[in-house]
């Protein structure tokens, strides 16, 4: 075997491997941001739905108070975990 031939080989390994490296972690690049992206999503529903149920609370305490009968247990419960 010449050593052109040889050289061809192990470039070719070296670049095949270097595709499939670069490919893998730009899938999995990909697949973080997706991740991400959802996490954010589901995040932002959750604030907006504890801010609706706080707006809620605040517009019904003073009928609450007014009637002079305070209920111990509040059904719309705040979501602290997503």
């Amino acid at each position: 075997m010449s050593i052109s031939v040889v050289l061809e080989v192990f470039l070719g390994v070296i670049a095949s491997f270097l595709l499939w490296f670069g490919g893998e972690k730009l899938l999995r690049y990909q697949r973080d941001k997706r991740a991400r992206n959802n996490m954010v999503r589901e995040i932002q529903e959750e604030i907006n739905r504890n801010i609706m149920l706080l707006d809620s609370l605040i517009e019904s305490m003073p009928k609450t108070l007014d009637s002079g009968i305070v209920p111990l247990y509040i059904p719309g419960r705040l979501s602290l975990s997503v």
